[in-house]
């Protein structure tokens, strides 16, 4: 009988080592001390910035600083390249390869500009801006910049904001036209103003407001911008809440915006919204997206649950038979279903701290503000 308790527990700390204990952690990036299998490199994502109305002569400087890649410890590496200008122009990049090139728009008509970048493994989809260049004698088409998307609570005065929209002729005075195009059932939202430029609107329902704002300089109108507003509701009615087996503490049963608790790691009804620090966040522990009386919790708050646990997370598939039923809602917009991430409040040195599992693995990263990530809230 010693014997075979003594193999048993030979055998189940070599289990644990391997899983948890035998990987080399790189020193250019935040990991916890368990690293399961490595998880997969993601594709980076371009971002070449709005399109410009400029001037003929005028120097158009191109941005791709928006440009993003899960792992943010990866330096991006960029290649821009002029796709098509008008005919007889001699414009060239500054350079092809940083992320504020530069160019004269030296004739009148569209510029279109091509942007890859590439995480050091993988290139990302390109993506194209047009630069309208107008004679300068010629009315330029003004833009509109409706502002960065938001997260609320229900019941907030929301204030919008167009200062931001530009137009190539100094001179013109721009006027705005603002518009609700979508809000949550049962709301009966309506704008201060649809003709100022800072107007408001409460958010009387949790849900998405998306308004649309477009700009006139006297001539023309510009394209349509459109902000986005996520309101969440002031007290967890709606929610269930569940309590740790392994801490006692008291956590929503679902993510923020999800209409149910998970009955599978790829419950669409479950994934609720993507939020991130830059654009959601206005109080550091994260309160500002959680019902009243709730946090984001600390990323040692969610290791305690899940890596740290008796029974640890270690994929996607433990991430959903956790008590949390935690769903692979995807990151950024993209992998759903076949990801998940749990966002923290801490920051360190100044890059959000989150959990992210897929099929085969596990980490903890240390990632871009702009990174799009699940939420679940614990109470304070």
């Amino acid at each position: 009988m010693m014997k075979n308790t003594i193999m048993t527990t030979a055998l189940a700390t070599l289990v644990t080592l391997l899983l948890f204990g035998c990987t080399k952690d790189s020193p250019s990036h935040n990991t916890t001390d368990l690293t399961p299998p490595t998880i997969s490199n993601h594709k980076p994502t371009a971002d070449a910035g709005k399109n410009q109305h400029v001037k003929k002569g005028s120097v158009v400087t191109l941005d791709a600083t928006q440009s993003t890649d899960i792992e943010s410890y990866e330096q991006l590496t960029y290649v821009w390249n002029i796709k098509s200008k008008p005919s007889s122009s001699t414009a060239t990049l500054s350079s092809t390869t940083v992320d504020k090139p530069t160019f004269t728009a030296d004739k009148t008509g569209e510029y279109v500009l091509a942007l890859v970048v590439n995480d050091g493994t993988v290139d990302s989809d390109k993506v194209e801006i047009t630069i309208t260049v107008t004679d300068v004698s010629a009315n330029a088409k003004p833009v509109a910049h409706a502002g960065k998307d938001q997260h609320t609570k229900e019941g907030t005065l929301v204030t919008l904001d167009a200062t931001q929209s530009s137009d190539a002729d100094s001179a013109d005075t721009v006027t705005y036209v603002w518009n609700i195009k979508s809000k949550p059932s049962g709301s009966a939202a309506t704008l201060s103003s649809t003709t100022v430029d800072k107007p408001t609107f409460t958010a009387d329902k949790p849900g998405e407001y998306v308004l649309g704002l477009v700009v006139n300089d006297g001539t023309v109108d510009s394209d349509e911008d459109l902000v986005v507003v996520i309101a969440t509701a002031v007290s967890p009615i709606g929610y269930n809440t569940v309590a740790s087996p392994y801490t006692n503490k008291t956590w929503l049963d679902r993510n923020v915006g999800a209409s149910q608790a998970c009955t599978a790691y790829n419950d669409s009804a479950c994934y609720g919204h993507l939020l991130n620090w830059d654009t959601n966040w206005s109080k550091a522990d994260g309160s500002s997206v959680c019902p009243v009386g709730y946090r984001v919790p600390t990323m040692e708050e969610i290791k305690a649950e899940t890596i740290s646990a008796s029974s640890p997370v270690i994929n996607r598939e433990t991430a959903f038979t956790n008590f949390l039923k935690l769903p692979s809602a995807g990151i950024n917009s993209g992998y759903k279903g076949e990801e998940g991430t749990l966002a923290s409040s801490d920051l360190n040195n100044s890059k959000v701290v989150y959990f992210l599992f897929d099929k085969k693995a596990m980490k903890v990263f240390s990632g871009s503000k702009k990174h799009s990530l699940s939420v679940r809230c614990i109470k304070d």
